[in-house]
């Protein structure tokens, strides 16, 4: 019979730093390798991995491990159809499931999860994974869990956050939407951009990073045509205030 979950506790959900990434595969690449230089027993591994793998019956009235817990690792931050996890591997660790679920899914399955999740780790998640589709990169995000007062963690998150600041910049020159003229320069937005992302979007006059953001001392940019993105997608088009009529 599956324990009552009513009379359990609920975790206590961690505290989170994050920021916002616009990265290339090649970016992702050149973050993993600074992490593997930094950390030599840092694993990638499938952020869903778990999810995927927890198991109920249609009634939800009984459950079962998976029949292995076998940790297939990655080479990499983009070997994986989506969002990653990192962690640092203490020596000897093998994943152990929680002996109660801890929660059910919208259909009332039983959910599982690792009991002995390891200290330091981050999950990572990227717009998109493969060759960009458009003109227009977006932004994915880094998250990393810590609690207050631990200072393993709190040194790790300054560490990755070190490595991430080498190989990104948030400084972008913001144009116009209509015209595609530079409107000023900016170096202290929320979102950080990779390399190769940015070399990607410098390549073409009609390419943007998170909008209406080009790499500084890029080429001028092409307006976009009314038409497009921000004419069409915008929830509220008369507040689009790039469109002067």
């Amino acid at each position: 019979m599956i324990p009552n979950l009513t009379n359990r506790q609920p975790l206590l959900s961690p505290r989170y730093r994050r920021r916002s990434i616009i990265m290339l595969d090649a970016d992702s690449r050149d973050f993993a390798m600074a992490l593997q230089r930094k950390f030599p027993s840092i694993r990638f591994l499938e952020k869903n991995y778990w999810e995927e793998r927890w198991f109920s019956s249609v009634q939800g009235e009984v459950y079962q491990h998976p029949p292995s817990l076998r940790t297939p690792y990655l080479p990499d931050l983009v070997s994986t159809q989506g969002s990653a996890m990192a962690w640092i591997e203490p020596s000897s660790w093998q994943p152990r499931w929680s002996p109660f679920p801890r929660s059910r899914d919208k259909q009332g399955h039983v959910l599982h999860g690792l009991a002995n999740l390891p200290e330091c780790s981050f999950e990572y998640s990227p717009d998109r994974v493969g060759p960009p589709k458009h003109d227009d990169l977006k932004y994915g995000q880094v998250s990393v869990p810590f609690e207050l007062g631990n200072r393993v963690q709190t040194r790790f998150v300054n560490q990755v956050w070190r490595l991430l600041g080498a190989l990104t910049t948030n400084r972008y020159d913001i144009v116009f939407d209509d015209t595609g003229r530079r409107r000023l320069t900016n170096d202290q937005t929320a979102v950080w951009t990779g390399k190769h992302a940015l070399a990607w979007c410098a390549a073409k006059p009609q390419r943007r990073l998170w909008q209406s953001c080009r790499p500084i001392g890029a080429p001028l940019a092409e307006p976009i045509p009314r038409k497009y993105w921000r004419a069409e997608n915008c929830e509220n088009p008369a507040a689009a205030s790039d469109f002067r009529g």
